[in-house]
């Protein structure tokens, strides 16, 4: 098939589709793409538009339109759509991605102009907003003035986010600021700032690990004591899981797995717990469970049960003449003595005739084809010497034999 008709029937195909299926943004997307790759840059800009047209409220094709402008050097144009969802479908997503495309394309004015923008939106802005604009001025503008006022101010209208927070402390930390890092800890910790009590549990366990690697054995007591104080349900307060916490190091730590699970510190906020067994011991295969989710143990395979053989023929008739009954009552042992001397008791090699089999030669096992065997001639020989040893007496006619 020739190349054009092959892009004729591919057009047909996508324009046949969509006329069934115009709420599919994959189908526009696609569509777009397919024109991109043959170079027809206005169909492609076509197809989004008219995929936006039908999908109003999805805006991943607009970010894909404002893409396409930005990547063919339309700078206003891009600009416009971006102006245009921040203020018909104003979201904390579009104006992070706002600022982003002034930042890149613009200038870092034109960023911070979009983020005092964004602050003035009641439903473009969140704590996402201001943890964006921070860590921009920080990593990209190298200002870490600038990027601590930020996290300040969204500090004061998200001091309950605990997200925040700790992306802030995150900050902090990387800046090796542990003073001012303990100050903002204290700070979000104080009773007056609104956490709840699961919250805080958060903020306290970020400060414990904190001392673990920064502070001194005095600062490390001082933070485990004061989460006891609020928290003494937690068993990682005190004895051996609180040395293992305070020992752990990644993934890595001073006991087994099953130490682990007894004192169910992944379920208590620890962090770090171990994906796999570390050198040192750590535990293995042990993930973090959400919240309020107790940890699961696995299921234990029941042991195979290996029948008993069967009670011999003799002991079930002693035991059914014995009396029985339950241990306060039970019978005296010196009667229970009697009784078993009182009893008949079969001979040594008694069986019952329901359990001798016979042969399909007609034979008797323990007998020969000729006459008695073994066994045979030791049943007479007990008969006729009922009291007696049945070896030593064939010993003695052997050697009467002999010196006859």
């Amino acid at each position: 098939m020739a190349a054009e008709d092959l892009k004729v029937r591919v057009k047909f195909t996508y324009e046949q589709c969509l006329s069934f299926l115009p709420f599919y943004p994959e189908i526009w997307f696609e569509g777009s793409i397919w024109y991109g790759e043959l170079g027809d840059k206005q169909q492609e800009g076509k197809m989004l538009k008219r995929g936006i047209a039908m999908n109003p409220q999805n805006i991943m094709l607009t970010f894909a339109l404002a893409e396409k402008h930005e990547s063919d050097g339309k700078i206003q144009d891009a600009k416009q759509i971006y102006e245009d969802m921040c203020e018909n479908q104003p979201s904390p997503l579009a104006f992070i991605h706002y600022m982003r495309f002034a930042r890149r394309s613009e200038s870092v004015a034109a960023a911070r102009a979009v983020f005092k923008q964004a602050r003035k939106s009641t439903e473009g802005c969140s704590w996402h907003v201001f943890c964006d604009a921070a860590l921009r001025e920080y990593r990209i503008n190298k200002d870490a003035g600038v990027a601590r006022n930020v996290f300040e101010k969204g500090l004061e209208h998200y001091g309950t986010e605990v997200s925040y927070i700790l992306n802030y402390l995150d900050f902090l930390i990387a800046l090796n600021d542990d003073n001012n890092t303990r100050v903002v800890f204290e700070k979000v910790l104080a009773e007056d700032n609104g956490l709840d009590s699961s919250q805080a549990l958060q903020i306290w366990n970020r400060f414990v690990d904190f001392e673990y690697s920064r502070g001194n054995l005095s600062s490390i007591s001082k933070v485990e004591k004061r989460r006891a104080a609020l928290y003494p349900e937690l068993k990682s307060n005190d004895g051996l899981a609180q040395l293992a916490c305070r020992y752990r190091c990644w993934d890595m730590w001073p006991c087994d797995d099953k130490m682990l699970q007894l004192w169910e510190l992944p379920d208590e906020g620890v962090e770090g717990v171990a994906k796999s067994r570390s050198s040192g011991g750590g535990p293995k295969d042990i993930e973090r469970e959400p919240e309020g989710k107790k940890l699961v143990e696995p299921a234990i395979e029941p042991k195979r049960v290996v029948p008993l053989p069967p009670i011999p023929h003799v002991i079930q008739d002693l035991l059914h003449q014995l009396p029985s009954g339950p241990i306060p009552n039970a019978p005296n042992a010196d009667e229970v003595l009697n009784m078993i001397h009182a009893m008949i008791i079969p001979p040594r090699f008694y069986k019952p005739p329901s359990t001798m089999a016979i042969g399909r030669s007609g034979f008797i096992p323990g007998t020969s084809m000729g006459g008695p065997g073994k066994r045979g001639r030791e049943d007479e020989d007990m008969k006729t010497n009922p009291g007696g040893d049945v070896f030593r007496q064939r010993q003695k006619q052997r050697y009467a034999n002999i010196t006859d």
